[in-house]
C-alpha cells in the first residue's frame, strides 16, 4: 500500500526561519520588553520616597509578575515539548506509516472481537438470570 505525500517537497530554508522569527521570536521579545518595562516602572516607582506600606506592596507585586512569568515560561517550554514531540511522532509515523495502518487494523480487531466476546457473555449473563427467575416464580 503506497502513500503519496501531497504536501510540497522542501520549504526554503530563508522562508521558514522568515517565518520563525516573526511567529515566534518576535513575539517572546516583545513579551519580555513588555514584563521588564512593567517590573522597572514598579521598581522605580517604589523609590520616589514611599512610605514603608508603598514600598512592601511594590515588592509583593514584583513576586507576582515574577512567580506569573515563570509560569508562563513553564507553560511556553510544555508547548514547545509538545511541538517537538508531535513532530518526531509524524516523522516515525511517516516513515512506517504503513507498519502503522496494520498495527492498527490489527488492534482494532482485537477491540471488535473483545467487543463480540463480552456481548455475548453479556447475552447469555442475561439469559441464565432469565431463566433462574423463572425457576424462582415457581
Amino acid at each position: 500500500m503506497a502513500v503519496e505525500n501531497d504536501t510540497p517537497a522542501t520549504i526554503p530554508v530563508q522562508r521558514h526561519r522568515k517565518q520563525i522569527l516573526w511567529q515566534i521570536y518576535l513575539p517572546m521579545a516583545a513579551t519580555f520588553a513588555v514584563i521588564g518595562l512593567f517590573l522597572y516602572l514598579l521598581i522605580r516607582g517604589g523609590q520616589s520616597g514611599a512610605t514603608d506600606l508603598r514600598v512592601w506592596a511594590d515588592i509583593a507585586a514584583i513576586w507576582i509578575v515574577l512567580l506569573l512569568s515563570l509560569i508562563v515560561l513553564i507553560i511556553f517550554l510544555f508547548g514547545l515539548l509538545g511541538i517537538f514531540g508531535i513532530h518526531k511522532i509524524a516523522q516515525v509515523a511517516h516513515e512506517n506509516l504503513e507498519k502503522a495502518n496494520i498495527l492498527v487494523a490489527r488492534l482494532t480487531g482485537w477491540i471488535l472481537t473483545g467487543f463480540k466476546h463480552a456481548q455475548k457473555a453479556a447475552i447469555e449473563a442475561e439469559v441464565y438470570s432469565s431463566i433462574l427467575g423463572i425457576k424462582r416464580k415457581d
